[in-house]
């Protein structure tokens, strides 16, 4: 694909904008969030009700689907696409996740989530009687999928300001299921709440990872950050929280900051790098991994807790290095600004468990490793 090319499959009109490039893990498939410019013909002018879009494609290039574009029938009928938001999620299910406005043939506009065979059934606008009374669905923020479902976040209007975001999950087609709201519980604490929620990754059809700040008694600045599992009978685990015990270290080695965090959304594998406090600063910085698939929701759930696999301070060698200390470890995933991840092949962990990172060695070199499970 390329701009400033006329696409017969788009009126002949150019791709203008391609807004990031999502591949399917395993399908011959390629999808593109586009928006559109005027075609090489003066009377090929694009026009504002018709210019963005997701664009489907092979790995030669060859368009499969460029049906789904702001001003034709939405999928699961009964309106129109409206403007399309630049992002979208493949997963390894044959559908592609995105949201659009929903212009319905009546009744009030308003975003919506999509696969590309149906549509979630409630759009912007809609009451939320299982919230409360004055509660209405507001503008969804992000998504993302695993399997055949999606996972989605939104604004929520009619309630407390405290409270006005929510995480959601639903099937194809179907109605959204709450999974976490800002100002509310995380079940089962009786006292720990949802204070902001940083990224979510999707896991299987069951699980959502999350990466969140909570508020509530005993919270203080030194503990409110956590890596939370969102478990299949809805209970919140605590995988991994600032001033907690840092796994691998002696007792009084605290984590005391969740650098960088990422997730694969087929076996749940997750890695996270973390700094710890308690210890010297040749080796307050590791790097640690866990699987969300091991153990059950009640009486294995250790099992999905993470295990230190690199340290700040370790000896190491490699092929093309001599054996030296690693003075810092550098992992950096593709984060999507809206906080959803697991949309595409943008990971630093698979899901056999390796790990993509940089060692930064004793010498001052600099190299891209692989640490296996």
């Amino acid at each position: 694909l390329r701009t400033g090319v006329d696409k017969s499959q788009l009126s002949n009109l150019q791709l203008k904008t391609m807004h990031e490039v999502l591949q399917h893990p395993t399908l011959n498939r390629v999808v593109v969030p586009y928006t559109l410019g005027n075609g090489s013909v003066p009377a090929n002018k694009v026009a504002a009700t018709s210019d963005s879009g997701l664009l489907i494609t092979d790995h030669a290039g060859n368009v499969t689907n460029s049906l789904l574009r702001e001003g034709s029938a939405a999928v699961g009928g009964g309106g129109n696409f409206g403007p399309f938001t630049p992002r979208a999620a493949v997963t390894a299910n044959a559908q592609t996740w995105f949201i659009a406005k929903f212009i319905p043939t009546s009744g009030a506009t308003g975003d919506a989530v999509f696969d590309s065979a149906a549509r979630v059934t409630v759009v912007q606008g809609d009451p939320l009687s299982a919230i409360s009374a004055t509660a209405k669905m507001g503008s969804y923020l992000a998504v993302s999928a695993s399997s055949s479902v999606g996972v989605f976040r939104s604004t929520l209007t009619g309630v407390l300001t405290t409270e006005n975001e929510a995480l959601w999950s639903a099937t194809s087609g179907g109605a959204p299921t709450l999974l976490l709201q800002k100002g509310k519980l995380l079940p089962p604490s009786s006292t720990l709440k949802l204070a902001k929620l940083i990224r979510y990754w999707p896991v299987g059809s069951t699980q959502v990872v999350a990466h969140i700040q909570v508020s509530g008694v005993g919270v203080t600045t030194k503990n409110n950050i956590a890596l939370v599992l969102i478990q299949a009978n809805g209970q919140v685990q605590f995988l991994l929280r600032t001033g907690d015990s840092a796994p691998g270290y002696p007792s009084g080695a605290l984590i005391s900051a969740i650098s960088s965090v990422d997730v694969e959304p087929v076996n749940g594998f997750y890695a996270v790098l973390a700094s710890i406090s308690g210890v010297s600063a040749t080796a307050n910085h590791a790097l640690f991994r866990g699987e969300t698939s091991l153990g059950d929701d009640i009486t294995q759930q250790a099992l999905r807790l993470p295990k230190r696999v690199l340290k700040k301070g370790a000896i190491y060698a490699s092929p093309f290095t001599p054996q030296g200390s690693v003075k810092g470890i550098v992992m950096a995933p593709a984060v999507e600004a809206s906080g959803a991840g697991a949309r595409g092949l943008r990971r630093i962990i698979n899901s056999s468990g390796h790990i993509a990172v940089t060692i930064i060695g004793d010498r001052s070199s600099s190299e891209l490793v692989v640490i296996d499970p």
